[in-house]
Parts: C-alpha cells; structure tokens; sequence
C-alpha cells in the first residue's frame, strides 16, 4: 500500500528503507539492552521530524564526514544520487542559490559528480536554510526521501552511553 501511495503522490511518503532499518535494529536488540535499546530506537530516523533531520544535516553529518570509514562509504553508495546530482527543477534551483551563496563568501561549487559534494551541499543547505529562504527539508524530503535513511544507516551504530545525535 506504501508503494502505490508513493506513485500516487509523485514522491516517497513512506520509506520502507527506513522501516527496513528499524526492523533490523529491533532484531539485533538484547533483552539486558532494552533500557537504552528503547531510547535508541525512538531516536531513529524513522520517527524524525523535521527537526531532527535539520539537527542531523547541520550537526552530526559535518562531523561523520570528517571520518574516513564513513566517506569511504559515502563515496561506495551506488544509489545515494545520480550524476551529474544537479539537474533542472526546483532542487536545481536551491543549488543555484548554494552556489550564489558559496561564491559570494569564496568558496568553490560542490562537485556535481561526487557523491561526497552532494552530501556536503545537503549539509550545507540545511545550515544556510535562512539564507537561501527556502523550505530545505521539504525540497530534500521530495527530491531524495532516502537521503537521510541512507546516510544514517552509514553511521557506526552508537554505544550504549552515546545517543543517535
């Protein structure tokens, strides 16, 4: 039914990528774990808003990509994006102004070819939301619904005295 919703709407309501990912984070659950498990699996993407997303994008993802393991697996992923990533549309247009605003403080464009310039302009999209005046979490909500999924599911799971964010 979540499918056929999707085709309907002409984007992705429901990513069953991110129950996928919950279901198997439930399976790996110790019964001696359920006290932390419990708070870690309600701080899942799935149950995200968008606040919790922009946290994510702003926050967490400059810090992740600092790590290799986790760039390595971001330049691996096949499916994160198409190349070039930068196309017509309105995400078109949210870049443009990333590139306006990039330009304007001397910084080079994103690579429109590199899984890691995609992420990084998200990233930055989601920082400069006040700059750019643009609504980035629905445009990156309709143009890549999995993004987020994806990218968390990337992450080295956290320890039992880390949270998720």
């Amino acid at each position: 039914m979540a499918k056929e919703l999707n085709v309907e709407l002409g984007y992705e309501l429901l990513d069953t990528c991110q129950l996928d990912d919950l279901a198997k984070l439930m399976l790996q659950l110790a019964p001696g774990d359920l006290g932390t498990a419990c708070q870690n699996v309600l701080e899942h993407v799935f149950f995200w808003e968008k606040l919790e997303r922009k946290k994510f994008f702003v926050y967490r993802i400059p810090l992740a990509l600092q790590d290799k393991d986790f760039r390595t697996k971001v330049e691996k992923c096949k499916d994160l994006c198409h190349f070039p990533w930068r196309g017509s549309g309105d995400f078109a247009g949210i870049i443009q102004k990333m590139d306006q605003h990039r330009k304007a403080n001397n910084k080079a464009p994103y690579d429109k070819y590199s899984n890691l310039g995609f992420v990084e302009c998200t990233s930055g999209l989601y920082s400069h939301e006040s700059v750019l005046k643009e609504k980035v979490d629905d445009i990156v909500q309709k143009f890549h619904p999995r993004l987020c999924s994806k990218l968390f599911s990337m992450l080295p799971r956290p320890t039992s005295d880390k949270r998720w964010l």
